[in-house]
C-alpha cells in the first residue's frame, strides 16, 4: 500500500466519523438532559339543551250556569336550560269548550297564565322567557260567563301547551 493510500483512508474515517457525529446531535430528543418542553390540552364538556314542562291538571269542573272567575284548572312546571331564553305557547284544541254530544255547541272562555291573557282561542298565545329556568311554577285560570240557558252536558276543550328553547 502506498502513503497516499494510508492517508486517504485515514481522512475518510475521520470524515465520517465527524458525519456520524453531527447526526447524532441533531437527533438527540427534546427530553435529553438541559432541554425543556412543553405541551397543552383541552379539557371539554358539554350540557344538551333541555325544555320540559310538567301539567298538574286539577280536573276542575266549570260551573257553566252561573261563571267562573279565576278558576284554577291546572298547575305548569316549567323547566328550560337555554341560556338565550324560551318560549311557551298555548293553542286551543276545539278554540272553545264544545258539547261532547253536539259539536255545534261551544262556549268561550278566557284562558289566563302568568298574567296574560287568551281570549280569542282561535289564535295561540305564545310567552317569551328570558334567560334558563329550573321549576318555575305557575297556574292556568279560566274566566267563563255564566248562561243558564246553555244545553246541559258536558263541555271539553283541550289546550296544547309547547315549550321550545329560543
Amino acid at each position: 500500500m502506498s502513503k497516499f493510500t494510508k492517508v486517504l483512508s485515514s481522512t475518510a474515517i475521520v470524515g465520517v466519523l465527524t458525519v456520524f457525529s453531527n447526526v447524532a446531535v441533531a437527533a438527540e430528543p427534546s427530553w435529553a438532559v438541559g432541554k425543556q418542553g412543553t405541551g397543552n390540552f383541552d379539557v371539554t364538556g358539554a350540557i344538551d339543551e333541555s325544555c320540559v314542562i310538567s301539567i298538574d291538571n286539577l280536573a276542575t269542573v266549570l260551573n257553566l250556569a252561573d261563571g267562573e272567575t279565576g278558576a284554577s284548572v291546572a298547575t305548569i312546571t316549567e323547566s328550560c336550560n337555554s341560556g338565550n331564553g324560551y318560549t311557551i305557547s298555548f293553542s286551543s284544541g276545539s278554540e272553545g269548550m264544545v258539547h261532547s254530544e253536539d259539536s255545534e255547541l261551544s262556549v268561550e272562555y278566557e284562558l289566563n297564565y302568568d298574567g296574560e291573557k287568551m281570549n280569542d282561542l282561535k289564535k295561540d298565545m305564545t310567552l317569551t322567557r328570558t334567560g334558563e329556568a329550573y321549576n318555575a311554577q305557575y297556574s292556568v285560570t279560566i274566566d267563563v260567563k255564566g248562561d243558564d240557558e246553555r244545553i246541559a252536558g258536558t263541555y271539553t276543550d283541550l289546550i296544547q301547551v309547547q315549550i321550545a328553547a329560543l
